[in-house]
């Protein structure tokens, strides 16, 4: 039998994507809210092609405008704001002079003045800034100026501008305004300034070498930051909007009517209709303003109609949702009702809670520390500062950003825990007052000039030096087995 022809076998090509089933790969906040059933597909894409320029827009727009009207979303930001940007700067060489001269010269440079270029923040209100923008637009832009200066720049001003590509750059080499090489480093950024119709005009490519951009990356291969509010937003503008229908469900209902029933044939108020027709009511009651007394008879009824409104399935409701959207930036729910819980409640939930935060510090702190270290470099470049003679740069940068410390809960039991710890030696009392974001070093030279001062003053006497606490007794002992135990 004859061999049967063979077709060619074609080319396999991947699954075209459409731009409807594109949308429905993205980001559901930067949709439609009503369409967010998703259909299963096996195209994967990068988190840049994911949210592309125009769907960012989109997001971060739906993100400001909820931070500027939602108390929640407004809460949320400031409180996480408040927990991972408040540092103290604290350099630690073994130069105590140098040590000096680097922490004043930090808090001169950080004044408005000296650190922001358009003299509006300090270098601290910066930070606490961008961390805002990376929290609510995906990130922000520092440009480093030769001055020793700082210009933020809001990450919507980074894009490429549409339909074309900066003159003497390819179009191809940029992903959401930020030029790549093709291992994925930024190169450069595409900055544009904002019009008067609420468009943007390219103005130019700053090089990143002068750059630091301050983003959240959820994937190795992300270019550009993305909000860590996106997976929240479209719950936050529900229970917004949930908000307002009942609070205005809640007005109506204060236009509360009034059923009567009558054993006579008297009006309750003043009559202001004839009632000739059949079709047309008997008469009107005007009841006035204010309180008001009804003169009812033994056989007369009068009741309010009212609805109950917001109802207890709502308000469970809408504080389930509340809860949900907390979480994108692991805030405890305790947090935002301090009546939520007990005392224990509420000591486990800030405990996890500062565990979430440390990550998060640290972003922040290791874009203060590429800032500071690139000022300080310029100060002993120009010589605003002079290195002790044998210390190199790397040496003289051994400074740390000690994170605000948290309040004492029970003062007297807190500190009776921390002797014990430093005594038994389960931690140096340098990282426990660093810990409680105070400066070891600082705190050594304080008592000795008190100490000294103290000695020049012949009425006063040094206080007695502080008795170390016993050491811990092991549980299940009666008096006498404690201490013989003590005793071995």
């Amino acid at each position: 039998m004859p061999d049967e022809p063979k077709t060619a076998a074609k080319p396999h090509r991947a699954p075209r994507v459409t731009y409807s089933r594109a949308v429905a790969l993205g980001y559901d906040a930067a949709g439609d809210a009503g369409k967010r059933r998703k259909t299963t597909s096996t195209t994967l894409k990068s988190e840049d092609s994911t949210l592309g320029q125009t769907d960012r827009k989109r997001l971060i727009n739906r993100a400001r405008d909820l931070r500027r009207n939602f108390t929640v979303a407004r809460w949320m930001v400031r409180k996480h704001l408040d927990w991972v940007t408040s540092f103290a700067f604290q350099s630690h060489t073994d130069d105590p002079e140098w040590d000096t001269a680097v922490e004043e010269f930090v808090a001169e440079w950080a004044k408005p003045w000296n650190s922001d270029l358009n003299r509006r923040h300090s270098f601290w209100q910066m930070l606490r800034g961008a961390e805002a923008c990376r929290v609510v637009d995906g990130d922000l832009l520092f440009s480093r100026l030769s001055d020793g200066r700082l210009q933020p720049i809001e990450g919507d001003r980074i894009q490429t501008p549409f339909g074309h590509s900066p003159k003497g750059y390819e179009k191809e080499t940029f992903v959401n305004g930020v030029q790549v090489s093709k291992t994925g480093a930024a190169l450069g950024y595409a900055v544009c300034d904002r019009d008067e119709y609420g468009g943007f005009v390219f103005r130019t490519v700053l090089p990143a070498a002068f750059c630091t951009l301050h983003a959240h990356f959820d994937r190795f291969d992300q270019v550009r930051g993305v909000s860590e509010l996106a997976s929240a937003m479209n719950d936050l503008q529900d229970n917004y909007e949930a908000k307002v229908y009942a609070l205005g469900k809640m007005k109506a209902a204060q236009l509360c009517g009034l059923v009567t029933k009558r054993g006579s044939d008297s009006a309750l108020g003043t009559v202001t209709g004839s009632g000739d027709s059949a079709n047309e009511i008997p008469f009107s009651v005007d009841m006035g303003k204010g309180l008001f007394h009804l003169d009812l008879e033994p056989e007369d009824t009068a009741e309010i109609i009212e609805a109950r409104t917001p109802s207890e399935e709502f308000q469970n409701f809408w504080r389930q949702v509340t809860m949900m959207t907390l979480k994108a930036l692991n805030l405890p729910y305790s947090f935002w009702d301090e009546s939520f819980t007990n005392f224990f409640g509420s000591r486990s939930a800030l405990i996890n809670y500062v565990q979430s935060a440390t990550h998060n510090r640290g972003h922040v702190a290791t874009t203060a520390t590429a800032l500071l270290r690139w000022r300080l470099g310029i100060a002993v470049a120009n010589g605003e500062l002079t290195l002790p003679a044998g210390l190199a740069f790397n040496d003289a940068m051994k400074f740390q950003l000690q994170p605000k410390a948290l309040p004492w809960w029970n003062p007297l039991q807190e500190v009776k825990a921390d002797l014990e710890a430093v005594h038994g030696r389960l931690i140096s009392r340098r990282r426990l007052l660093a810990e409680r974001g105070i400066d070891f070093f600082e705190v050594v030279d304080e008592l000795d000039e008190e100490e000294a001062y103290i000695a020049t003053k012949a009425n006063l006497k040094p206080p007695a030096p502080a008795t170390p606490p016993p050491p811990p007794v092991a549980d299940g002992y009666g008096p006498q087995e404690d201490a013989d135990a003590i005793a071995k």
